[in-house]
């Protein structure tokens, strides 16, 4: 199994205060054994600057990986990447590897995770376990989503401050 990479930003990516690639750190993806992707990889969400990817059947350039997200909507793209940017990398980090049970969620990104909402948690979480990488895995990272944010929850006696996050609008 390969080991993911979510340095470039959020969950900093998941990734997570940015995105979903960003999210994963490069010691972290060693240790989950997920192949990290080379330095020069863009951030997976800013796609108005890339090509979208080829469709079903046409061979692919690039990356697994990038071939997998640009294959995802632009609008959930741009979901996650306004739902998700109040993440810091280092909370993303703490969330990814809370879903493989590597790691534990610390009180400020148990705040950072509450704030950003199940309805983003949930997105984030469905395009990261549909890596080629993770895929192997989706069912046991799905499952753990929801423990993972429920113990979040729990752990803030849920008192979080929560506010509601547009779907796909940049907050005023």
């Amino acid at each position: 199994m390969a080991k993911l990479d979510l340095s470039s930003t959020t969950l900093a990516a998941l990734i997570v205060g940015g995105a979903l690639m960003g999210m994963v750190h490069p010691g972290l993806a060693q240790e989950l054994k997920v192949a990290a992707p080379p330095k020069e990889h863009h951030h997976p969400h800013h796609h108005k600057n890339h090509s979208r990817a080829p469709t079903a059947g046409a061979p692919s350039a690039g990356l697994p990986e990038e071939a997998y997200l640009d294959s995802t909507p632009e609008s959930i793209q741009d979901y996650i990447d306004n739902c998700t940017e109040n993440v810091s990398p280092i909370c993303g980090e703490e969330i990814v590897g809370s879903l493989f049970g590597t790691r534990n969620v610390s009180i400020p990104c148990c705040y950072q995770l509450l704030n950003i909402g199940m309805e983003c948690h949930t997105a984030v979480v469905n395009v990261f376990a549909g890596l080629p990488d993770v895929k192997q895995g989706a069912p046991i990272i799905r499952a753990n989503s929801h423990k993972v944010f429920n113990a979040a929850s729990k752990k803030l006696g849920r008192t979080a401050n929560l506010r509601p996050r547009p779907l796909l609008s940049a907050d005023p």
